[in-house]
């Protein structure tokens, strides 16, 4: 059987014979026929330049958090400080290949920890409407604590920056 493999910081991409054939016709699509023959041609791999093909992943987690709001300025217009931990439990790895603007599903990036836990800091801006409608905006950051992947060589901490709007109505 062909087995395509990738490894990078975040863990090792596999794909066997059902995605080859997906990635082998877009290559033809493109005049790139002799780039994806087996995993032990390096050199026919490696004759796609960065320019023309790249490996996304896609990492998706069921997030649970427990954040604490510290409310500093409680005036018109509101200020917190805001912190916390979140527990993540891993739900989704798909891997896709993408050249010259078409992506095909590749396989999936194995290694991963089913669950990771990421730290939450931030501060919050609130502007009372009215006595019980606050319009909310808030810039978080999140940081996970431990590797998402579990090879003990590659370390992988992802994080985020979010920033968050709402209405909040209190009753």
């Amino acid at each position: 059987t062909n087995l395509l493999a990738f490894s990078n910081s975040s863990g090792n991409i596999q794909a066997g014979d059902q995605y080859d054939e997906g990635l082998y016709s877009m290559a033809s699509e493109q005049g790139q026929e002799d780039a994806f023959t087996t995993i032990t041609d390096l050199s026919k791999i490696s004759s796609l330049s960065v320019s023309e093909a790249e490996i996304i992943q896609n990492f998706e987690y069921l997030e649970i958090p427990v954040i604490m709001r510290y409310r500093v300025v409680d005036r018109k217009v509101g200020f917190n400080v805001i912190g916390g931990m979140s527990t993540n439990f891993l739900v989704g790895r798909d891997a896709y290949f993408q050249l010259e603007g078409e992506k095909e599903f590749l396989g999936i990036t194995q290694n991963l920890k089913t669950v990771n836990y990421s730290s939450v800091i931030g501060v919050g801006l609130d502007y009372a409407i009215t006595s019980k409608l606050n319009l909310n905006f808030e810039p978080t950051f999140r940081y996970y604590l431990n590797s998402v992947n579990t090879l003990s060589v590659l370390r992988s901490h992802p994080y985020s920056l979010g920033f968050y709007t709402g209405l909040r109505y209190s009753f």
